[in-house]
């Protein structure tokens, strides 16, 4: 599920959980295993399509930077 949300946290707080999504994102797709990078990738597709206007630019680039020169 993505976004994890907490209405109950200020907004320094929901940033840092959001950036801690992000990179467990990032983390998954540079796995081991292939068939974690292989899911990874699909869920980040699923995700940039979905809630492009949520993920910072940076963000976005490093990702697709992963998936287009690395993956």
């Amino acid at each position: 599920a993505f976004p994890l949300q907490n209405p109950n946290l200020a907004r320094a707080e929901a940033d840092e959980l959001l950036q801690k999504q992000f990179d467990a994102i990032a983390e998954l797709l540079t796995d081991d295993y292939p068939i974690v990078r292989l899911t990874a990738v699909e869920g980040v597709c699923r995700i940039m399509g979905v809630y492009w206007e949520l993920i910072p630019k940076p963000i976005a680039v490093a990702y697709l930077g992963q998936l287009v020169g690395t993956l």
